[in-house]
């Protein structure tokens, strides 16, 4: 159900989950705890846990795949966080391996 809730029993990758944040309810609210059943930034690692699991270039290079997934959420988020003078590769001339989807 991402982006709108977290990863819930009933999902496909739930399973492969193994980051859990503690919650509390949106009318109870605690300072340091995520809002039950929202999607909250940082659940952004279970997505990666999630896609670890199942996704060949993840389980070939885990790093190099958390690091694709970080720069893609960047560039689709946050693209004003990219260094300056690391622009977004060219399809036209960038490497096969740059290029392939997450």
């Amino acid at each position: 159900d991402s982006p709108w809730c977290d990863i819930r029993k009933g999902n496909f990758g739930f399973p492969d989950v193994q980051t859990k944040f503690p919650t509390s309810k949106k009318n109870k609210f605690r300072m340091g705890t995520c809002v039950e059943r929202r999607n909250e930034p940082c659940h952004i690692v279970q997505i990666y846990e999630v896609l670890a699991a199942h996704h060949p270039a993840a389980q070939a290079d885990p790093g190099g795949f958390a690091e694709r997934l970080y720069q893609n959420t960047l560039d689709v988020f946050l693209p004003s966080l990219r260094p300056s003078g690391d622009e977004t590769p060219d399809p036209d001339t960038a490497p096969e391996s740059v290029m392939s989807p997450v």
